[in-house]
C-alpha cells in the first residue's frame, strides 16, 4: 500500500534509559537480547568458511515504540500503527480468501490492519478496491516529513474508520487499476517511505492509465486490455510518459546534446526487445545515462545526503526514474539539460568506445535470483514487478 503507517518520534532523554513525556520522567522498557547467527552454507562457494556465534544487544522501547538510534540527548523511537494488532490482518485475509462476493470482501477488508492495496472481482460482474489497514490520524501543526517531538504534544488523534479509508465498489468508469499509486485525491505521503509516490503525474501507474484509455478508445473489451500488464512490465515508464517533455527539451539542441536526445526519442521505451545478439536499443543506455546526468547537475552539489531523499530505486523497478531525476527533467532550464546531454554523450562514448549511437547497445538486464543453502539459480530476464502473469475471466 505504501502509505506511511508509522512515525518517528524524537524522545528527549532524561538519562541513558529514561525520557520526558508530558512533563514526567519515564523509564524505557529495556532488556538484553542474545542474537544467534550463522552464515549460510553458500559461503563455502565463495571460499569463506561458515561463521556462527552470539551477539548480545540492548533493546529499549518508549511509550511510542522501539528505539532505533540515539544522538546526543535524543533517542528516536518508531511508533507503528499495527503494533499489537497484527492478528487482525490474518483474520481479515482468511475472510478475503473465503469471500464469495465483492460485498463480502468489503466486510473482510474492514478487519485488515496491514496496509496493502486490495482489488477483487466476482462472477456477478462487481469489482472493488480497498486501501485498508490501521491508518493513523496525524497531529495537526507539525511537518509530517520530519520526526515528531516525543514530549506529548504531537500524538496521534486516532485512526481512520473503514468507511474513511480509500475504497470504491463498482465505480462509474467501469474499471480499476493500481500500481501502488496514491489511493485518493488529497492523500499525503508522511515522511515518504516510498519515494516513487512523489513522482506525481509521472508515477508509473500513469502508464497503465495511458494504455487503458487507448484501449477504451479503440472499443475496450478483454482482447484490447489483456496486454496492458505485459506492456507496462517491459517499458521504462517515465520514458513513455515524458515523450512530450523530451521533445520540448530537444528543440534547439545541437551537436552531442542533439545526438543523445534524438537517440532517446527514437526509442519507444522497451527494455525487453533485443536484436539477434541479445542487446537492447541504444535508447536504454542513453536514457538512463542522461537522466542520471540531469540529476547530478540539478542536485549533485548536495550529495551524498541528497541520495537518501531522491535517488532510491529498488531492484524491482530498475528502469523507473527516481524522484531526483524526474525533478531535474521538470525544473532544469533547457540549456542545463543540454549540458547534461553533452555529459551523457561523453559517458556513453567512453563506456561503449564509440561516438555512434548504434554502438550503444547493452545486453538485456537480468535478475540474479538469490537462494537458500548452497543451491544456485540461473539468471532470468528482467521484467518490471514480476515474471508471471495470470488472467482469469469470471462469469456466472
Amino acid at each position: 500500500g505504501l502509505t506511511d503507517d508509522d512515525d518517528l518520534y524524537a524522545e528527549q532523554l532524561a538519562g541513558p534509559e529514561s525520557y520526558f513525556f508530558r512533563g514526567q520522567r519515564l523509564d524505557m522498557s529495556c532488556h538484553d537480547e542474545a542474537i544467534m547467527y550463522r552464515s549460510p552454507p553458500s559461503d563455502i562457494l565463495g571460499g569463506h568458511p561458515p561463521d556462527s556465534g552470539t551477539k548480545t544487544v540492548r533493546l529499549c522501547r518508549t511509550i511510542h515504540g522501539p528505539v532505533q538510534v540515539r544522538g546526543g540527548d535524543v533517542a528516536y523511537a518508531r511508533r507503528y500503527a499495527i503494533w499489537k494488532h497484527e492478528i487482525g490482518t490474518l483474520v481479515g485475509l482468511a475472510d478475503v480468501n473465503s469471500a464469495r462476493s465483492v460485498k463480502e470482501v468489503n466486510r473482510a477488508a474492514a478487519k485488515l490492519t496491514w496496509n496493502e492495496n486490495l482489488m477483487a472481482a466476482d462472477d456477478r460482474g462487481h469489482i472493488g478496491y480497498w486501501h485498508p489497514g490501521l491508518l493513523q490520524i496525524k497531529p495537526r501543526g507539525f511537518d509530517e516529513r520530519l520526526p515528531y517531538p516525543g514530549t506529548g504534544e504531537a500524538e496521534w488523534r486516532g485512526f481512520l474508520t473503514p468507511r474513511q479509508r480509500p475504497h470504491v465498489m463498482d465505480p462509474k468508469q467501469g474499471f480499476l487499476f493500481n500500481w501502488n499509486n496514491m489511493p485518493s485525491v488529497g492523500w499525503t505521503q508522511g515522511d515518504a517511505p516510498a519515494r516513487e509516490r512523489l513522482l506525481g503525474r509521472y508515477h508509473r501507474a500513469a502508464l497503465i492509465r495511458l494504455r487503458l484509455r487507448k484501449a477504451i478508445r479503440a472499443g475496450g473489451g478483454f482482447a484490447r486490455t489483456a496486454g496492458i500488464d505485459a506492456y507496462t512490465g517491459t517499458h521504462a515508464e517515465q520514458r513513455v510518459l515524458m515523450t512530450g517533455l523530451i521533445r520540448r527539451i530537444g528543440r534547439g539542441a545541437s551537436g552531442h546534446a542533439a545526438t543523445v536526445l534524438k537517440t532517446i526519442l527514437r526509442w519507444d521505451g522497451s527494455f525487453a526487445r533485443t536484436n539477434r545478439h541479445g542487446t537492447v536499443d541504444p535508447g536504454v543506455a542513453a536514457w538512463q545515462t542522461f537522466t542520471n546526468a540531469a540529476f547530478r547537475r540539478a542536485l549533485g552539489r548536495f550529495e551524498p545526503g541528497v541520495d537518501l531523499l531522491t535517488a532510491s530505486r529498488n531492484d524491482e523497478h530498475v528502469f523507473e526514474s527516481t524522484w531526483g531525476e524526474v525533478y531535474a527533467l521538470q525544473h532544469l532550464p533547457r540549456t542545463a539539460l543540454w549540458k547534461a546531454a553533452i555529459s551523457a554523450f561523453g559517458t556513453l562514448r567512453t563506456r561503449f568506445g564509440s561516438a555512434k549511437p548504434a554502438a550503444w547497445r547493452e545486453p538485456r538486464r537480468m535478475y540474479h535470483p538469490s537462494s537458500q543453502g548452497a543451491a544456485s539459480m540461473p539468471d532470468i530476464p528482467f521484467l518490471d514487478r514480476g515474471t508471471y502473469e495470470q488472467v482469469i475471466e469470471l462469469g456466472p
